[in-house]
């Protein structure tokens, strides 16, 4: 999907309307993309579990 233009501006617009909300990667938003040959990048949403949810998550 980030090949569309379209796509891309309004993904681009949202995270300015997060941001401006108090939102922000990767404290308290989480973002998948696409990985090579737009292919869903579940080696990415790991990542982001592991080193973001999981120690936030600790007691």
């Amino acid at each position: 999907m980030m090949s569309r233009t379209n796509y891309v501006e309004r993904d681009i617009e949202k995270e300015i309307i997060y941001n401006l909300n108090g939102i922000y990667q990767p404290h308290n938003l989480i973002v998948s993309a696409e990985g090579p040959n737009n292919e869903f990048d579940m080696e990415a949403v790991r990542r982001v579990v592991e080193g973001v949810l999981l120690p936030a998550m600790a007691i």
